[in-house]
């Protein structure tokens, strides 16, 4: 199972607010990007949490033995 391609995914859309903010001198539309930027971050953090569950959750449920 491929877990990087979303995690890659949502670090290009975060990229891209990144940027839009910088180019912005509009306050109201700075306000909106920037809220959208924290969903995108968060919609991050929780793929990546999931990725690193799934990819230490194997090898330690493999182990027989001490």
């Amino acid at each position: 199972m491929n877990t990087l391609g979303p995690l890659e995914s949502e670090h290009r859309k975060v990229e891209k607010l990144f940027f839009r903010i910088a180019n912005t001198s509009d306050p109201q539309t700075r306000t909106q990007l920037f809220e959208e930027l924290a969903n995108q971050l968060a919609d991050y953090a929780a793929i990546e949490n999931r990725t690193a569950d799934h990819s230490w959750a194997s090898p330690r449920t493999a182990r027989t033995g001490p």
